[in-house]
């Protein structure tokens, strides 16, 4: 089986997810969170900052989709953080960042397999930044995951090279 036939059968599946929890056929109803904001965020990058590594954004499956780049800054303190630059990503409940440890994850079984929370998403649109906690071993992580906690899904994933 492709990975491409693998997608959509994935797609498929969360899409019945959803359709079955809207038409109110789940036995217990929650409401869903939709955090991230609409607003376009234009966070500047830290002064003296260096890029350590950078990738491209890509859609997580054909229904949940994202763009942009992320990058892995070093600071002039030693620290580091998670940039999203010109983020686009389809709306969504729950959205946080992820360090993920797979280098480019296709399923959620991959994502979940190693990952460091860095946080809620704070916009759907813009560029934004997401300290990574120290003492964390960087060299472990292949990829950052903008992933909905609500119906464990990838968003947008970007292998970082």
């Amino acid at each position: 089986m492709s990975v491409q036939t693998c997608r959509i059968g994935f797609a498929l599946a969360a899409l019945s997810v959803l359709l079955l929890i809207g038409s109110g056929a789940s036995a217990q109803t929650r409401p869903v969170e939709l955090a991230a904001s609409d607003d376009r965020l234009a966070e500047p990058p830290p002064p003296g900052s260096d890029t350590v590594r950078t990738g491209t954004l890509r859609d997580g499956d054909p229904i949940h989709r994202g763009s942009g780049t992320a990058r892995l800054l070093k600071l002039s303190d030693g620290t580091h953080i998670v940039r999203l630059e010109n983020l686009e990503v389809v709306r969504g409940p729950s959205l946080f960042v992820y360090l993920v440890a797979h280098e480019d994850p296709l399923f959620p079984e991959d994502v979940t397999a190693g990952f460091r929370n860095l946080g809620r998403l704070k916009s759907r649109f813009g560029d934004q930044n997401y300290p990574v906690p120290e003492n964390t071993d960087l060299s472990a992580y292949g990829s950052v995951v903008v992933w909905c906690d609500t119906f464990k899904v990838q968003f947008a994933v970007a292998a970082l090279e």
